[in-house]
């Protein structure tokens, strides 16, 4: 629990961060990139449809059989 609240910590840290270096920078790409940055930020997202692909990916994963890809690969000699 603490690693993780550490780690998020830190992105929010850095993100703040390079907000800040590229608001003072003050060319005109920096007006665009603070825009699209405070849109990311203020956005909420809600990740749900992207959790629920991956965990039928992972169980997709689980039940497939890799020793049946394996075997089916042709034999290489390295020259040892």
């Amino acid at each position: 629990m603490a690693v993780r609240f550490v780690r998020i910590f830190l992105v929010a840290v850095t993100v703040f961060t390079v907000i800040i270096i590229v608001d003072e920078l003050g060319l005109p790409v920096s007006q665009g990139i603070t825009n699209y940055l405070e849109f990311v930020l203020e956005t909420d997202f809600n990740m749900q449809p992207f959790v629920e692909q991956l965990e039928n990916v992972g169980i997709s994963l689980q039940r497939f059989d890799f020793a049946a890809l394996l075997q089916g690969l042709p034999r290489i000699t390295t020259g040892r």
